[in-house]
């Protein structure tokens, strides 16, 4: 019983190590609430592409992050709208046995009919004021705030 237990305490410690941040959850349906098994995760940080992981049969996920990156998570699944989420660890300081961080995920059904998508404007922060795009229709220079505006 006593070697059990001290084996499950190394195992633990050994699959724990270089975790910072273990970000869990539950990826399902809007509509109904039903888990989407086999959702897609693609993992990008610092804008390099990391890994993809899949949700398993009941939708269940869970990622293991560094600390003193910028991570962004885009969650898919096939005949459903991707989300993008960012989660911005930099100023996370290390914290010894990590952190947990439950993220649920619902993921909308596509629509066909929708011919020009709100979510292709820029987004902001909250409190901020997003400005139209230039007279071309195109963002030539990267996003920055400026007089209140994002652009």
């Amino acid at each position: 019983m006593r070697s059990s237990f001290v084996l499950a305490a190394l195992c633990s410690s050994v699959f724990s190590f270089g975790q910072d941040l273990v970000l869990y959850g539950d990826i399902r349906e809007h509509e109904e609430k039903r888990a989407i098994p086999d959702a897609t995760m693609a993992i990008v940080s610092n804008g390099i592409h990391q890994f993809n992981m899949k949700s398993d049969s009941v939708g269940h996920y869970s990622i293991a992050l560094d600390v003193g990156k910028v991570w962004r998570v885009r969650y898919s699944a096939p005949g459903r709208v991707s989300k993008l989420v960012e989660f911005d660890l930099r100023d996370t300081p290390k914290y010894d046995g990590g952190y947990g961080m439950n993220v649920d995920i619902r993921l909308f059904r596509e629509d066909p009919s929708m011919t020009s998508p709100s979510w292709k404007s820029p987004s902001a922060p909250a409190g901020t004021t997003v400005c139209p795009p230039p007279s071309n229709g195109t963002w030539t220079t990267p996003r920055h705030a400026w007089n209140g505006c994002v652009h």
